[in-house]
């Protein structure tokens, strides 16, 4: 059987006395025709072209969203068209008017069976669509998961005030509060969408907004003269202790992150006269930086360019966790001493947590070279730049960062530790 010739028409039903138009689908075929109402109401100048006018946003909703849906309704049109030609079954306007209500504008009750398995398909579809990368997939799966753990029964309507105070008390059994945000922020983001696509949400989840207060975790980082103790430590006969120190100061004098310390190349340094310059694209950001190096960062680099090591890399980097574990070792042995104190959030419960400096972690060289720039006095957006801190980076646009502005970062970082060698 042949596919029936059928239209597809967008337009909008005439206004109501407060100037509100619903847009609808009008279906025709064969001398008949079925209006399919989207669920999409707004205003004549909210409306161009046949679709949402872009950058509108209706009701809270973004255009692009709602044209979007339009399309998928449309879409579904189609494939009912299709379907009827592969069965050669007849058409009926009004058995597709059923159907689509069904899909797209029906709240009943009886939908609200369908919440973990509409949850799943939303995780899936948008992992696809947006290119997640598999551990943050897994993290939405989790908060599906821990939904269902908490209660099995969970459903559209079961969603308010009651239901979300006993689900963060759930949550705080195993997270602190930034991570049970997290979760909300996910949950929040599905409902948003199952809202859009007319599933029966409680709008009481809408209204919940908890007062979740943050966690304060203190500044893991070394001083320099932390640095200058372990840069003279005589590690000659403990080799892989030793590699690891040098790499945790280099870090120091640079700033970068373990994966981009991991696949450094000798190329990336770049002698001009008596200065190195380091130029290299971050890993996590794609941002490229490009400044001169601090003299100890110098030092390590003369020391390991000699050596030859697979793909060109300039240091024998091990894995992230025997680094973190040598890290320590090497805190133990450089005799480091202090305790970072830590206040950890669950719900409005606060709890003192106690840490010893010397579990050094590779990360802390990042820290290192921040605090080190500002206590020297040097801007915060110019170390943020050079960094390539995210925290700062809705503003690097707006940075005109010239050399000398790097330069003077490290001119700070060198005359630090000048003075703390001279004074020991």
């Amino acid at each position: 059987m042949a596919i029936q010739k059928y239209s597809i028409k967008r337009d909008l039903t005439p206004p109501t006395k407060a100037g509100v138009s619903s847009v609808r689908l009008r279906v025709s075929s064969r001398c008949k025709r079925v209006d399919l109402h989207t669920g999409i109401t707004l205003t004549d100048k909210q409306w161009k072209n046949d679709r949402v006018k872009q950058g509108c946003i209706v009701n809270g909703v973004e255009s692009n969203l709602l044209n979007d849906l339009l399309r998928e309704q449309e879409e579904f049109v189609s494939t009912y068209f299709n379907n009827c030609a592969l069965r050669s079954e007849p058409i009926n306007l009004e058995e597709l008017k059923r159907q689509f209500n069904y899909t797209f504008k029906d709240t009943a009750e009886s939908r609200s069976e369908e919440f973990f398995y509409v949850m799943n398909s939303y995780i899936e579809n948008t992992a696809q669509t947006k290119s997640w990368n598999s551990r943050y997939k897994d993290e939405w799966v989790r908060v599906m998961e821990g939904l269902r753990t908490y209660k099995s029964s969970t459903n559209w309507s079961s969603l308010n005030e009651v239901y979300m105070n006993g689900y963060l008390q759930f949550l705080s059994k195993t997270m602190l509060n930034e991570k049970i945000k997290k979760n909300l922020e996910k949950l929040r983001e599905f409902l948003n969408w199952a809202k859009l696509k007319k599933y029966p949400v409680n709008d009481d989840f809408f209204l919940y907004k908890p007062k979740l207060q943050s966690s304060h975790k203190e500044v893991r980082y070394l001083t320099i003269e932390e640095v200058s103790k372990l840069i003279k430590l005589d590690l000659s006969s403990r080799i892989a202790l030793e590699q690891t120190r040098d790499f945790f100061i280099f870090q120091c004098f640079t700033a970068l992150r373990y994966s981009d310390l991991q696949k450094l190349k000798k190329t990336n340094i770049i002698q001009e006269g008596d200065d190195y310059y380091l130029d290299t694209l971050t890993t996590k950001d794609k941002d490229r930086i490009n400044f001169r190096l601090a003299k100890p960062a110098v030092a390590i680099y003369l020391k390991y360019i000699d050596y030859e090591y697979d793909n060109g890399v300039l240091f024998p980097i091990l894995t992230n966790q025997k680094y973190n574990e040598h890290l320590k070792e090497l805190g133990a042995v450089a005799e480091i001493e202090g305790e970072y104190v830590d206040y950890q959030c669950r719900l409005s419960e606060t709890t003192e947590v106690h840490s010893l400096r010397k579990d050094i972690q590779s990360h802390d060289a990042r820290r290192t070279f921040v605090v080190t720039a500002l206590n020297e006095g040097e801007d915060v957006t110019t170390i943020a730049l050079l960094t390539s801190h995210s925290d700062l980076n809705a503003m690097m646009p707006y940075i005109q960062l010239h050399n000398k502005g790097k330069g003077k970062v490290i001119d700070a970082i060198d005359a630090a530790f000048d003075r703390t060698d001279a004074e020991n």
